[in-house]
């Protein structure tokens, strides 16, 4: 984004995982621990690496927060650039 010419704005490539809304939160709750440690075994970890990708486990309200902030990070950088939809 530097080279852009657009000071303090990172851009990364990153994946969630989403449910349906209504989902349980028992439900998500259970998919997030199974997901994290999935993410944490050796042989996951090993392959998400060689691929180029850092396996990071959080948690919904984490995502739920990232996206957030992602959202009105770009919203801002469009108004800026006077990009329209």
């Amino acid at each position: 984004m530097q080279e852009a010419g657009v000071a303090d704005y990172e851009a990364v490539t990153w994946y969630g995982l989403y449910a349906p809304s209504g989902t349980p939160i028992s439900v998500i709750n259970a998919i997030n621990a199974a997901f994290k440690t999935a993410l944490e075994s050796s042989d996951v970890k090993a392959r998400l690496i060689s691929i180029g990708v850092e396996p990071v486990g959080s948690s919904p309200e984490y995502l739920r927060d990232y996206l957030a902030h992602e959202t009105v990070k770009w919203a801002n950088l469009l108004k800026a650039s006077g990009t329209q939809p």
